[in-house]
C-alpha cells in the first residue's frame, strides 16, 4: 500500500511511500528523505502517483498525529496566502527539531520554556 508523506519543508506537494505498517491521515511518521531521516505527516491522497522511480518505505510511525480540522486549516493557508503547502505544515508542528529521539528509538515531544518577564512600575 503506498501513502502520500507530506515533509515540513519548502515542497508544494507530498511524497510517495510504501506503507508497511497501518496508519491513517494525520499520522506523524518517520521517512528516509535524502541520506538523513524527516518526520512527515500521512497526508490525503489527492496527489498523483510518480511513474518509473524507487519508492521508499515508511520507517516507523509515530504515537502522535494530527487531526482532519488542522490537515484542512494547512491546505486552506497554503492556498489562500499562496505558501508552499511542506512550509505551512513547518509552522503547525515544526520540524524535527521539536522531537526527541529516546533510547528506544521512540521520540517524544520537546517542550519549550516560558520566558518570564519582570516589568517595572511606571511612575
Amino acid at each position: 500500500m503506498k501513502a502520500q508523506v507530506l515533509l515540513p519543508k519548502v515542497f508544494n506537494f507530498p511524497f510517495t511511500y510504501n506503507s508497511i505498517i497501518d496508519s491513517n491521515v494525520g499520522n506523524l511518521v518517520e521517512v528516509p528523505f535524502g541520506s538523513k531521516k524527516e518526520i512527515g505527516v500521512i497526508w490525503k491522497n489527492n496527489y498523483s502517483e510518480p511513474k518509473n522511480i524507487k519508492i521508499k518505505d515508511i520507517s516507523r510511525k509515530t504515537e502522535y498525529s494530527i487531526d482532519k480540522k488542522l490537515i484542512d486549516f494547512i491546505e486552506w493557508f497554503s492556498s489562500y496566502n499562496m505558501v508552499p503547502i511542506g512550509l505551512v505544515l513547518k509552522m503547525a508542528i515544526g520540524n524535527k527539531d521539536n522531537f526527541i529521539k529516546i533510547k528506544d528509538e521512540s521520540f517524544k515531544i520537546n517542550k519549550t520554556k516560558k520566558n518570564h518577564l519582570n516589568l517595572t512600575k511606571s511612575k
